[in-house]
């Protein structure tokens, strides 16, 4: 779905490229918290991106679709806390949490009732949730989160 918006930012028609680039990123799931809010951000960002936002969206979704940004084969020297939406399309939790395992300083959570734009949808929680992670407060029992796994026990997948 990304490719084909990106098609669509490349050559036209323009004004199918905001709806096919907001499909891409928002989840057809009915219970994302303020959805129908992010739906109009997104929709106007996309309805007045001109010459030079389309360039950086089509050569960011590029670099994004076109190689492995991270090798799982080197462990981060830092702990890693890895997040994603429920009902994330774009980076599903499976993919997500897979990534996590790789790390052995790893805390995985998955947010209810969001997708791939948890900043937008969800940002008190993605911002309490970064605190307490930073804080080193426990985080272990979160009312927005559909999961919570401290990996930092669980060996890392070969």
């Amino acid at each position: 779905m990304m490719r084909a918006a990106v098609a669509l930012a490349e050559s036209g028609p323009r004004e199918r490229f905001g709806p096919a680039a907001i499909e891409a990123l928002m989840s057809p799931e009915p219970d994302i918290i303020g959805k129908a809010v992010v739906r109009r951000i997104m929709s106007m960002r996309f309805g007045s991106a001109d010459e030079a936002d389309l360039a950086k969206f089509i050569a960011n979704t590029h670099r994004l679709l076109s190689r492995q940004l991270i090798d799982p084969s080197v462990p981060p020297a830092a702990p890693i806390l890895f997040t994603t939406g429920e009902h994330d399309n774009l980076t599903p939790p499976a993919l997500c949490r897979d990534l996590a395992f790789t790390c052995p300083e790893s805390w995985y959570v998955e947010i209810a009732r969001a997708d791939h734009l948890i900043h937008l949808e969800r940002p008190a929680q993605l911002v309490d949730l970064m605190t307490r992670y930073f804080s080193g407060e426990d985080f272990t029992e979160l009312p927005y989160a559909t999961v919570v796994e401290d990996l930092r026990r669980v060996p890392v997948h070969a």
